[in-house]
């Protein structure tokens, strides 16, 4: 699987004033957000149109990022009308991140090499949360940059997890700002008509790549690590801020409950260390790191 890479890029473009109340700036290292709550959208994300749009993101209950959950974003660009479509995240304080990054999975097949469909990423830094969006984008999608999976006649529903990859925003750029919000903009392609496909949308992370990077929230309330390359194919690195991690620090279980143990952990640093999960099935699993009282929980895909 093709792992696609933006840096940040500015772009001159106009986008409407987001209408929207002001929300909450939430500390870095945002769970990640799999969609599969029975709100739409999620608590403090939201939904707009605007350029003579009267569609919004909408919430799948079928598909999932990978196939590992029934739960995804989609824009359904065959029926859309007009241009700007929104799927806003909550805001968030950078304060204190170090090397920030937003990564989330997406599956969109073209229509044909005639079609050009659009995705971007914008943020604002306006506290607000309903204004300065214009020109501030942060990458932008399509043609086959944005495909995940060859080109379809009809509506594309993923039903591989090969249809899926993950792409991944450097957000450094940002790192020191009190606030700044995000949104993704699906754009159809306007000459196309009813030739567009639907854009699907999950597991969207923000995250701190650095293994220093400070907690998000209080220190006796969680555990900072990270796990990369997630989805993986069964080696993983997991970076943590605890030193002389043991094994029986780890608890690995299945979208089932059910708990697993046989994987082998090595150690590269004092802070680093390497796991294998070589014998697992493919899908979605839960990692939790614990010591004393304290714990956190991240997802883990396995392909």
């Amino acid at each position: 699987m093709k792992k696609k890479y933006f840096s940040t890029v500015l772009m001159l473009i106009f986008i409407s004033v987001f209408s929207q109340n002001p929300i909450q700036t939430t500390p870095w290292n945002y769970e990640t957000e799999g969609f599969e709550g029975g709100t739409f959208p999620p608590t403090d994300w939201g939904v707009a149109h605007f350029s003579g749009a009267t569609t919004d993101w909408e919430h799948s209950a079928t598909v999932g990022g990978f196939q590992a959950s029934t739960s995804c974003a989609f824009f359904n660009n065959t029926t859309a009308t007009g241009v700007v479509h929104v799927l806003r995240t909550p805001s968030f304080d950078l304060t204190t991140a170090i090397e920030p990054f937003l990564k989330f999975d997406v599956a969109y097949a073209r229509y044909d090499s005639s079609n050009s469909d659009q995705l971007f990423v914008y943020f604002t830094t306006n506290t607000n949360g309903t204004s300065g969006w214009t020109g501030n984008i942060i990458a932008q999608y399509s043609n086959d940059d944005l495909a995940t999976a060859p080109n379809q006649t009809t509506p594309f529903t993923p039903d591989e997890a090969s249809d899926w990859e993950t792409f991944t925003i450097d957000l450094s750029t940002y790192v020191g700002l009190p606030y700044i919000r995000f949104a993704f903009e699906a754009r159809p392609d306007q000459a196309n008509g009813t030739t567009n496909n639907l854009i699907y949308i999950d597991n969207v992370d923000f995250f701190d790549e650095s293994p220093l990077a400070p907690l998000a929230v209080k220190k006796e309330e969680i555990i900072n690590f990270s796990v990369y390359p997630n989805p993986s194919e069964g080696n993983i690195t997991l970076n943590t801020t605890l030193e002389n991690l043991e094994k029986n620090n780890l608890e690995v279980r299945n979208i089932l409950g059910q708990k697993f143990n046989n994987f082998s952990m090595t150690k590269n640093s004092s802070n680093s260390y390497q796991l294998n999960f070589d014998d697992y099935k493919s899908g979605m699993y839960f990692i939790t790191v614990s010591s004393d009282e304290k714990s956190t929980t991240k997802k883990l895909y396995i392909k």
